[in-house]
């Protein structure tokens, strides 16, 4: 039971959003906040010869609470800073095969996981029905790697011009810069001690930014400005000069089981990985690729980066601007009908904040904290207005894994569970740590919800023992674990 209360506690402390207005200039300057454990990356230049050798694919196995066991294909690059910027696409020329002793495709659930700085690897996992480990014999496929081999670091400062800084604009606690100069993920709160865009203060100490970006496009070229709990007065910029693709095959046995005891236990910090006995990996490189929405050294102004989305709502327009900040005020003020006429004018339903990495829908299916009708209508609204207009029913928070049917789970009325549902969000998917929409709902005493969940086809009998214990005192919870009611069609 104390084990489950602190993955929950974990996860709701993750997951929560705080709720902030518009960011106010004078009160970001007056109270500087900074962060904890940060630090400049340090980057190094990969000789070809060394990135093939550094990188590695072997079979693992998961360490999580729930899931324990669960069979991985993981990929071990160079235990360098740079790292923390490659790409990884594990789905190249269809998915992973997997097939039994005789050589028989076996069926299974494949589970995305997320780039571990400490380990400096990334990896994906194998389920079989019910969120089981899948069972097999050989797992193949192919893995497309980009890694940037060069990385320098720009170093901005107001009122002192440089050609590399051209288009970046400092306002006390704003920055805006050209987008290619933001183009690289912000893992600064993703495990990742640092950040591809840092801003320092006049005594050197690196400021926390403010929950606010605002996207926008004018004279055809796209701009983001940032906001800092502190004046800024230097930026830097983290910008990749040369990557290297690299495609690598195999076909490996899966990893021996992990002792019973360590459930959820961090795995042990290896200073080499050893190749997968049995198994075949074959590496090439594909080529070396130009700078990925970068700006080339001393280029004056950064190629102009418009989304279909924008696009389309600059014509609608005629010019006027939609951004992403403007959606994201709207939803903090639960204002469903400001949020819909953004949307309505072609707001991006699936911009992501920088410093949560969250979206609109991640964000807006953990708002209903109010027990004001009005206002849970209100988050109803938008909820259900994002989901007209496209956003992503099944993104996830990369950094806990947590998607909107485990938000809603928790936090929304069943009639959200159930339109999630409908439009195509996976109901057996895994938060980092082991939480499940089925879990959550049980924990956050969600009665509906769990019926909801279980009307529509979701299978209790793998987590009923795990979860009767957390629905203690709930005899209606306990009931419908015990005795699920019939699946019902979406």
């Amino acid at each position: 039971m104390k084990n489950h209360l602190l993955v929950f506690l974990a996860l709701f402390a993750m997951v929560t959003p705080a709720a902030a207005d518009r960011p106010n200039q004078r009160d970001f300057a007056a109270k500087p906040s900074y962060k904890d454990g940060a630090r400049s990356p340090v980057f190094q230049k990969i000789p070809a010869g060394s990135l093939l050798d550094a990188v590695k694919v072997v079979s693992g196995r998961s360490h999580a609470a729930f899931g324990y066991n669960t069979p991985e294909v993981q990929i071990h690059m160079p235990r360098i800073d740079n790292s923390a910027y490659a790409e990884v696409r594990w789905e190249v020329q269809g998915r992973p095969r997997l097939t039994d002793a005789k050589g028989k495709a076996v069926t299974y659930e494949l589970e995305r996981g997320i780039y571990q700085h400490e380990c400096f690897s990334d990896e994906i996992r194998f389920k079989s029905k019910g969120e089981k480990p899948a069972v097999f014999a050989r797992a193949a496929g192919r893995v497309l790697l980009k890694y940037p081999v060069i990385i320098r670091t720009i170093v901005v400062k107001p009122g002192k011009s440089t050609k590399e800084g051209t288009g970046v604009k400092f306002e006390g606690p704003y920055v805006t810069c050209p987008a290619s100069y933001a183009s690289l993920p912000m893992s600064g709160d993703l495990g990742v001690p640092f950040e591809p865009l840092r801003a320092y203060d006049g005594s050197g100490r690196q400021l926390r930014r403010a929950p606010y970006q605002e996207t926008t496009s004018g004279n055809d070229v796209m701009t983001k400005t940032f906001a800092y709990y502190g004046n800024v007065a230097r930026l830097e910029i983290d910008v990749v000069e040369k990557w290297s693709e690299m495609e690598i095959a195999y076909d490996l046995p899966p990893a021996p089981l992990l002792p019973e005891g360590r459930e959820g236990l961090s795995p042990p910090k290896l200073k080499t990985v050893a190749e997968t006995s049995g198994g075949k990996v074959v590496k090439a490189f594909v080529k070396e690729a130009p700078p990925s929405r970068q700006p080339a050294a001393g280029l004056s102004t950064p190629p102009a980066e418009i989304t279909p989305t924008q696009a389309r709502a600059k014509q609608k327009r005629q010019g006027a601007q939609v951004n992403d900040g403007a959606l994201w005020l709207a939803l903090m003020a639960q204002d469903s009908k400001r949020a819909h006429k953004l949307l309505e004018a072609g707001a991006n339903p699936n911009s992501r904040r920088s410093h949560i990495n969250d979206t609109p829908l991640l964000f807006a299916t953990t708002m209903d904290y109010s027990r004001e009708p009005a206002k849970q209508k209100e988050v109803v609204k938008i909820v259900l207005d994002l989901i007209a207009y496209g956003a992503d029913v099944n993104a996830a928070m990369a950094e806990t894994n947590a998607t909107p049917i485990l938000n809603a789970a928790s936090y929304m009325p069943p009639d959200v569970v159930r339109s999630l549902i409908k439009a195509g969000a996976k109901m057996k998917t895994t938060a980092k740590g082991g939480a499940t929409p089925l879990m959550m709902a049980v924990l956050m005493g969600r009665t509906e919800n769990v019926r909801a969940l279980i009307e529509a086809g979701y299978d209790v009998a793998p987590e009923r023992k795990a979860l009767l214990p957390l629905a203690a005192g709930n005899a209606d919870i306990q009931k419908l674990l015990q005795n699920p009611p019939a699946h019902k069609n979406r």
